[in-house]
């Protein structure tokens, strides 16, 4: 097993930092907020999911939801 060294936990760290901060400058020129990110994150995990209900055609989820 690699022990880290110092020196690679301070890159990572550094790269972490950098990685978030460009992260956080994207979301803001899009205009996405916290709420929309966990909209999103939760969309993904949903679509993953087999236990949810999932419609493969419109007229399929009209029909589930009565219109």
């Amino acid at each position: 097993m690699e022990v880290p060294s110092m020196a690679n936990t301070k890159l990572n760290i550094e790269s972490n930092k950098e990685n978030h901060e460009q992260a956080n400058q994207l979301f803001s020129e899009l205009r996405l907020n916290d709420v929309t990110i966990a909209a999103i994150k939760e969309g993904r995990r949903i679509a993953l999911d087999n236990r949810v209900k999932s419609y493969s055609t419109m007229d399929s989820l009209k029909k589930a939801l009565g219109v």
